[in-house]
């Protein structure tokens, strides 16, 4: 153990300790939390941060292949501590330092079960719970080059038969593990996302048209927030648009927000061929105080993914205000309620009249921005923290979909 990471646990155990609970160390894998705040960072941040809520019942122990920096180790809560465990070559190839590089720090540190915000687990004499965000690879392949299918299999097979318990967060999710691995009997607790604070309406003072201009961004504009792959089916979208700007006159400028990533460039190439380049604006990851500011001052949210786990973004653009057109498949409908148009992801033709009925049905704008801030007050961070640290700690409130946006 190094220098310095001990003393946060010098403490009588009744200071964090509930009347007859024992006290639990519990191990988290916190990599995500030195990486861009997309998705899955995204939870695992608030989720971290949220651990203060909990109160005193257990200690963290935060587990991260590079040390954390002195303002990210000062966000932490007061009952966590972090280790920093080295970095292995063959990370890359293989999760080595999840698998292996930790039964050993796992071992001198006590920890008594270990929370995995991913499939991965550590090989190690420990209670381990892992998270199936989704199974996008799965159910939608043509988005993943081979290798990463294979990884992705394996690590789900591994951490279905030998999970004590498994996280997801939406009812469909569940489904989908059933549909895959039909004879797993591992117990899931599924929970909802939260949307944080800062996503919020935002005045018209204060709204920022330096924002739009650093991002080149003018108005109007339709946004969509997502990284930048097959699944999100962006071509679509494009395809959509080019026809909404030649058939309907289509003044807006379609904002595409995120990192690039596998087979990005055909997007690009794609929005050359249709004509529509001057109209796209690739705005790449953007802070949160500029997504903010973009989603508050957007015409239209529009988020036409073929698969989700969950679907964050759509929460963020009802929190701001902004109507939402999304897909009528996997967790999303789960996710949108009655507060969003759904759409068929695979028609270009159900897609465009989503995004005119959005954009030109003023009652329907105003339903939707309603029914948007109302949904929005279903789903907290830290009611998810609260429950994911009870189902670990006590295995409470396992296979119970149909309580998720009930707490």
């Amino acid at each position: 153990m190094k220098p310095g990471t001990a003393e946060r646990y010098r403490r009588k155990p009744s200071q964090f300790a509930l009347t007859g609970q024992r006290l639990l160390t519990i191990g988290i894998d916190a990599r995500a939390l030195l990486r861009l705040r997309t998705g899955v960072e995204r939870m695992v941040s608030e989720f971290i941060s949220a651990l203060a809520t909990c109160g005193d019942r257990h200690r963290y122990v935060l587990f991260v292949d590079r040390p954390l920096d002195h303002a990210q180790r000062a966000q932490l809560p007061h009952a966590v501590a972090v280790e920093s465990v080295r970095f292995p070559r063959l990370q890359k190839f293989f999760d080595v330092w999840l698998a292996f590089q930790l039964r050993k720090p796992i071992r001198e540190l006590g920890i008594d079960l270990f929370y995995s915000p991913n499939t991965k687990l550590p090989i190690a004499p420990v209670r381990r719970y892992t998270t199936v965000h989704g199974l996008e690879w799965y159910f939608y392949p043509a988005g993943y080059r081979l290798h990463h299918r294979l990884k992705q299999w394996f690590w789900f097979q591994l951490c279905t038969r030998w999970s004590a318990g498994i996280v997801t967060f939406a009812s469909n999710t569940l489904t989908d593990i059933r549909k895959v691995r039909p004879r797993c009997k591992t117990p899931v607790c599924v929970v909802p996302e939260g949307v944080g604070a800062g996503f919020q309406h935002l005045a018209v003072h204060q709204r920022s048209p330096e924002t739009l201009a650093r991002c080149g961004v003018r108005t109007p504009f339709i946004l969509s927030v997502c990284s930048l792959e097959p699944r999100k089916n962006l071509a679509t979208l494009l395809r959509a648009f080019a026809t909404g700007v030649r058939q309907h006159g289509l003044s807006h400028q379609l904002v595409l927000v995120g990192q690039p990533m596998w087979r990005a460039g055909e997007l690009v190439a794609l929005a050359s061929r249709l004509g529509i380049q001057d109209r796209i604006s690739f705005a790449g990851f953007v802070s949160d105080d500029d997504l903010v500011q973009l989603y508050n001052q957007a015409a239209l949210f529009v988020y036409p993914s073929k698969y989700e786990g969950f679907g964050l973004p759509v929460l963020e653009a009802m929190a701001c205000g902004v109507p939402v057109v999304t897909s009528r498949c996997s967790s999303l409908p789960e996710v949108a309620g009655n507060a969003a148009i759904l759409i068929d992801p695979n028609s270009e033709d159900d897609l465009l009249l989503g995004i005119l009925s959005g954009l030109n049905n003023q009652s329907l704008r105003s339903q939707l921005i309603r029914d948007g801030f109302q949904r929005t007050t279903l789903f907290s961070w830290e009611a998810m923290t609260r429950r994911i640290c009870r189902f670990i700690a006590e295995g409470k409130n396992s296979d119970e979909p149909a309580a998720a946006l009930g707490e």
